[in-house]
This record gives structure tokens, sequence and C-alpha cells, in this order.
């Protein structure tokens, strides 16, 4: 590391250390998520049970085993967390100075590094910071995407649909003509999916009040893809629930857009992230659930936008 990313590593920890201070002095501790409290009395016994089964029960399950090793220790975990932020801190920071690197810019940068619910995922024992950690580490290289594309998929195995997003704008046309040969060929498989979704409550919190479209039924899971990435990547979805628990969530998109726009000009919206948040948002069993899983794809959005600007910029360099 030099001076610079060092700067943004211990800073990182810092602010994530002074967070989970003034959390716990509000009254908000380790155990605040009820996810944590699960993770830090069951793993080490599933992780065990895991082994036992074998590989193909490993999917979805991966997570345990890093518990297993932390020893599902509520410090060591926490730690572990606040180290992966401070890590991910660095690499969004040097993609944003490839990209663009001025005075003015790298105060803007301040937007992406100090989310606020992304440093809160970092004070629990939650999953979500490895998984943000894995993609912005896939994205920072690319190279790293098939040696990186196991323990992705085996920790969250709807992290599947991310590496739709790897793919260049110009590759999407393809990407979509293969989801409507899958389609076809798989519909009974499709519509299958499309009635358990549309069978269960999708309303699994008091607070959540966003409308899941089931009246509608098969259509309904076609608004319901279009309308819940929407909101997730513009935020709004904290004005239709304005509940406690997903205002920080919404302030982290708000700071995605104040940061395109005032790094790209434009909203932070990109066909390859918009189409994979389409996916989950017809399989996940509910919004809150939906906003955990697809997050990872709108902290990388804007650092994709740059990486479409490297390429842009390349080509007319040519």
């Amino acid at each position: 590391m030099n001076i610079k990313t060092l700067l943004i590593f211990c800073s990182s920890i810092l602010v994530a250390l002074s967070l989970m201070a003034l959390e716990r002095f509000v009254g908000i501790g380790w155990d605040f998520h009820p996810d944590s409290v699960h993770y830090s009395k069951n793993s080490i016994y599933i992780a065990n049970s895991l082994f036992e089964k074998g590989f193909a029960s490993w999917l979805n399950g991966g997570y345990y085993f890093i518990m297993y090793v932390l020893n599902q220790d509520v410090f060591n975990v926490t730690a572990y967390n606040i180290i992966l932020y401070a890590l991910t801190n660095v690499l969004i920071s040097k993609m944003h100075w490839e990209a663009r690197s001025n005075y003015i810019i790298s105060i803007s940068l301040l937007l992406l590094l100090l989310n606020p619910y992304r440093i809160h995922l970092a004070t629990t024992m939650l999953k979500d910071t490895t998984m943000i950690f894995l993609v912005v580490l896939i994205f920072y290289r690319l190279r790293y995407a098939i040696l990186l594309m196991f323990p992705t998929i085996v920790i969250r195995q709807a992290s599947l649909f991310y590496f739709i997003a790897l793919f260049k704008p110009k590759a999407m046309k393809y990407i979509i003509f293969i989801g409507i040969c899958f389609f076809i060929g798989f519909s009974d498989l499709v519509i299958a999916q499309l009635d358990s979704s549309g069978s269960i409550d999708l309303k699994t919190r008091d607070f959540d009040n966003i409308p899941s479209f089931q009246e509608y039924g098969y259509l309904g899971s076609v608004i319901r893809g279009i309308v819940w990435p929407l909101l997730a990547l513009s935020g709004l979805f904290v004005f239709i629930s304005p509940a406690f628990a997903y205002i920080f969530v919404a302030l982290g998109c708000f700071m995605n857009i104040i940061y395109t726009y005032t790094i790209y000009k434009k909203p932070p919206i990109l066909l390859r992230i918009f189409i994979p948040m389409a996916i989950i948002a017809v399989l996940a069993p509910g919004f809150t659930s939906f906003i955990r899983y697809v997050y990872p794809l709108i902290i990388i959005t804007p650092l994709a936008m740059g990486i479409d600007f490297l390429r842009l910029k390349k080509d007319q360099q040519i």
C-alpha cells in the first residue's frame, strides 16, 4: 500500500469503529440483526453438518465455513468485517482514481466510501460485507472473476446473477436473447418458480410497505422485475415505506446518485446491472431480502460506470 491507500484503509477502520461505538451507545447491539444471533450460535454446528453432507449441500452455506474459522465469535467476526470494509474502500478508491483523478472528484469519492449502510454492515456478523468485498474485487480486476465465482456463489447462491453485470454493454442483447431461449426451453421450470413467488407472502417485515404486485399474477412478477430495481437504484423506496431500517439503505443510494451526476452527469442506471436485479426481484422472498441481495450491485454501479468510461476513452484514442 502507498500512503494514499494506507490512509483510506486506516480511516475506514476508524470510521467503522466510531459508528459501532455510537450504535452501542444508543442501544444498537451486535445482536440487533436476528441473523447475527443465528451465526453466533449455530455456525460451527451447521458448518460441520454441511461438510459431512458433501459439496452439493454447500451452496448458500459457505459463510458458515468462514464463521467456523472465526470460531463464530462476535469480536472475531466483527473485526473481520471491519477489515473487509476497509479493504473494499481501498479497492473502490483505486477504481475511482483510475477512472477520474483530481482533487474535487476525490472529495466526491467520500460519497462512495462513507455509505452509512455499508459502514453499519461492517459492524455486524452478517455476510453482506463479504459479498460486497468479493463483488468489488471481481470488478476491480476482471481476471479474478473465474477464481472468485465459486466462493461467491457458495456464500450466496443468488450471486450467480451478479456475473451478468460483467458483460460489456454491447453484449447485453445476447444476454437477453439467451434469457428468452432459456424461458422457451425451460418454461415449466420458470412458470413453477413464478407460481412459487406468487403464492408466498412477500411482505416479510411489518415495516415493508413496498407493493409486490402479486395480485396481478404473472404480470405482477414482470412489474416487480421493473419497479423494484428502479426503487432500489434510486432510493425512492424509503418514501413508500419510510421505516428506520430503510433510511440508511436509501442514503447510500442517494449518495450514489450524487456521485454519478457529479462525475458522469447521468443517473446510476446500467442495463447490465438492471437485468440481474430484475431477475432477483422476481425470485426474492420480499423487498427487504431483495435489497440485501442486490446491494452489492448497487455498490458496484458507479464503479461499473467508471469501467465503461475508461473503455470509451480507450476506444476514442484508438
